[in-house]
């Protein structure tokens, strides 16, 4: 089965988007993001900012560290945005907190 059958499947009303690393085999997924990039909309385009500042946090404060559980939370008048890493996943969410039934540590693990 695969992850992003596994993503349609599941109920995410609290999630915008899902991108989901899997470092081991170069495997990448997603969840409301549109596949090209001429289809983003500014919204798009603002959380693919976000997320590669996070990133570069991510790169910088994990150095020889990788593979440890790491979170980096950020949150924003409407969104919270987090970045979570365990072993070779990695995993960018945007949560609508406030429609939010869970927190955003719940949804990335």
């Amino acid at each position: 089965m695969s992850l992003s059958f596994i993503l349609c499947i599941i109920d995410l009303p609290d999630t915008k988007c899902v991108i989901i690393a899997n470092h081991s085999i170069d495997q990448y997924t997603h969840y409301n993001i549109p596949s090209s990039f001429t289809e983003f909309s500014e919204e798009h385009v603002r959380w693919m900012r976000i997320f590669e500042r996070l990133h570069n946090i991510y790169l910088n404060e994990m150095g020889s560290k990788k593979g440890k559980e790491f979170m980096i939370k950020r949150v924003y008048q409407t969104d919270t945005y987090l970045l979570y890493s365990k072993g070779k996943m990695l995993i960018y969410c945007v949560v609508d907190h406030k429609e939010a039934s869970r927190e955003a540590l719940e949804i990335g693990r």
